[in-house]
């Protein structure tokens, strides 16, 4: 079984080297199995953030200037017209932040640290400088600076 798929493979590639082009290629694809569509991303407010929430997508304005952490981490403050909340970042994704600048954030995560809720890029995020409106930031509505207590759930 698994030298007929060979066989088939190669002689679909040998098909398309030949000269027969994409169309050969595409009349022996298997179209009972479509590519799968990718979902388009919803971005959502800051104050609707929660602990621990991940596949985080958001608009937010830079309010900071990068802060180095430590090696290679840096954060800033983000927010929009529902609040703020600080954003740490991995590699060089700090360079997409400038203060007053909008930034686009998709896939991050939130983390806990020591009580306090943080928005994470990390390497599976993006985080890029885009044109949208997010309108006058609430700085009054600082998730960052609210301490989360620990629940037992017994």
């Amino acid at each position: 079984a698994a030298r007929d798929v060979v066989a088939e493979v190669l002689t679909e590639s040998l098909q398309l080297l030949k000269g027969e082009g994409i169309e050969a290629l595409l009349r022996t694809a298997d179209l009972e199995n479509p590519p799968i569509k990718l979902k388009k991303p919803k971005f959502a407010q800051i104050s609707s953030l929660e602990p621990e929430a991940k596949g985080v997508n958001v608009y937010d304005k830079v309010l900071s200037v990068p802060e180095n952490l430590y090696e290679d981490a840096h954060q800033v403050v983000i927010g929009d017209s529902s609040g703020i909340v600080t954003l740490r970042m991995r590699g060089d994704k700090h360079k997409a932040c400038s203060e007053g600048k909008v930034v686009r954030v998709q896939n991050a995560r939130v983390v806990m640290s020591k009580g306090h809720m943080h928005v994470l890029a990390d390497k599976w995020a993006a985080l890029k400088e885009e044109e949208h409106d997010v309108g006058e930031v609430n700085q009054k509505n600082d998730l960052s600076a609210t301490e989360y207590e620990l629940v037992d759930s017994k």
